[in-house]
């Protein structure tokens, strides 16, 4: 007997309003000095994402992105640093627009509803 649906968050639950490309964090860190690839960047990006961030949960944008540029072994200025976060802070979520209809369908039909997902959100969802 089914007694609860598992949706996985994002791609299916929400979506990204404002979301921040790996060209946009590389253009940056080139702009300030610093020679870091989309590719280098989005390689520890997912690195930290996949393999760090289940043992650590970083608590904010701040301790996520020093371990990744941590990863990338490279020290960046405070202003920078500060920079980039905001680059992070812009992201935006939101609900697909069927999301809460079918929430309602599925306990309707008696059955609880669980969220899942394999990635950190750090970006604030506003909804």
């Amino acid at each position: 007997m089914i007694k609860a649906v598992f949706l996985d968050l994002t791609g299916t639950i929400i979506y990204a309003k404002k979301a921040f490309s790996f060209e946009e964090v590389s253009n940056y860190l080139f702009s300030r000095g610093y020679e870091i690839s989309p590719q280098q960047f989005k390689a520890s990006w997912l690195f930290i994402t996949f393999v760090d961030y289940p043992r650590f949960c970083y608590k904010n944008w701040e301790e996520f992105l020093n371990r990744v540029l941590q990863r990338l072994n490279i020290e960046i200025d405070k202003t920078t640093f500060k920079n980039l976060i905001k680059i992070f802070e812009k992201c935006e979520y939101a609900l697909y627009p069927d999301v809460e209809n079918a929430f309602s369908r599925i306990r309707n039909l008696g059955l609880k509803i669980a969220v899942i997902t394999t990635t950190p959100l750090l970006c604030s969802m506003r909804v």
